[in-house]
């Protein structure tokens, strides 16, 4: 939900049914703003604040492991301030600035479901700032219930094609790794077009009760296959083998 999902009247009416029975909400600090005094208070703890602040290091701290990330980006990148309650909502990714800190990603329960916040940089080309781990934290939990998904460079996307093949397109002008993440594991991924078969995967943590949780989300085990996509080009792949998975 972006700050222009805000137009639709309803807006609020809907999406607590959606998330109350199980969904998962995904919405911009703009579309925060824009809805907080029509209702979306109810729903999260985060709030927008009228302050900004400029950092280019990022905490990793999932609620479903023990272990943070300190991780530096390619250059400053201006944040709202956003306010959130201690014990009420997680923040999966922070923005370190010096002594101060804020969130660029949270994520909350309520009712069945989950409440995710992602503060939006102030110049958009900024996203192009962040360091890969940051995008694969996203990347995670922005794919829930998809079989794969991918952790690379800045420019690069993924896309699912159906028939279970997936494809990576690297518009930087410089060869990037991608880290190809599958749930459910698997003992590699194989290039439909050339044949070319990649089997060296690496195990990923397994989630457990991070820091003062009260609980951990189960997830299924997750295969990591790394590989090179070269400048301005297509790397299509599927799976070898696999177990279904829908989490």
């Amino acid at each position: 939900m972006t700050r222009s999902s805000a137009k639709d009247p309803e807006i609020i009416t809907k999406i607590e049914k959606y998330v109350r029975g199980g969904g998962s909400l995904v919405m911009t600090q703009g579309f925060l703003k824009e809805t907080w005094d029509r209702g979306i208070r109810g729903l999260t703890s985060v709030q927008p604040t009228d302050r900004t602040v400029e950092g280019e290091e990022y905490m990793i701290a999932n609620r479903n492991y023990t272990s943070g990330d300190i991780v530096r980006g390619k250059g400053p990148v201006r944040f709202d301030v956003l306010s959130t309650k201690d014990n009420a909502t997680w923040c999966d990714i922070t923005v370190c600035c010096r002594e101060f800190n804020t969130p660029v990603m949270t994520e909350e329960d309520y009712g069945a479901g989950r409440v995710f916040v992602i503060n939006v940089p102030h110049n958009y080309a900024d996203f192009y700032r962040f360091p890969q781990k940051v995008w694969e934290t996203m990347a995670k939990h922005l794919s829930m219930g998809q079989k794969v998904y991918c952790s690379s460079d800045e420019k690069c996307i993924f896309t699912a094609f159906g028939g279970g093949r997936w494809g990576v397109q690297n518009y930087a002008p410089h060869t990037s790794n991608v880290r190809i993440i599958v749930r459910g594991g698997c003992s590699g991924i194989r290039n439909p077009e050339t044949g070319e078969e990649t089997t060296q995967t690496t195990p990923m943590p397994k989630p457990s009760r991070g820091f003062d949780c009260a609980y951990f989300i189960p997830e299924p085990e997750e295969t990591a296959i790394d590989i090179k996509v070269g400048a301005g080009t297509w790397y299509f792949f599927e799976l070898m083998d696999g177990d279904d998975v829908n989490i």
